[in-house]
């Protein structure tokens, strides 16, 4: 009897913001987290994340690790000041990158 194995990946994505009235001109850090609970390797992980009005993107910083090793900020563009893409490509169980930005 041959039994087959799924490749299962659990990959959750995490979002912590401002979530009071700033003064303008405040800078107010957004931290988005994306870990891989396993028991597979997730394969071609990558994200989206639109920066809210009237926020505007001024800096990241990426930490973390993924399948290839080090996360850095260059897995990470920013599009227009509005549109956080990023792609982490493979990401091994307990695998976590963090991206903080204002």
């Amino acid at each position: 009897q041959n039994t087959t194995i799924g490749i299962v990946a659990d990959v959750g994505v995490t979002k912590n913001g401002p979530d009071v009235c700033i003064p303008a001109g405040s800078t107010r850090v957004f931290t988005i987290v994306a870990t891989n609970a396993g028991p597979s390797v997730a394969r071609g992980v990558g994200l989206q994340d639109t920066i809210p009005p009237p926020f505007v993107f001024v800096s990241m910083i990426v930490s973390g690790t993924t399948a290839a090793g080090p996360a850095e900020n260059g897995l990470c563009s920013v599009a227009g000041g509005v549109l956080l893409t990023c792609s982490f490509g493979d990401m091994r169980p307990g695998d976590s990158v963090t991206i903080l930005y204002n």
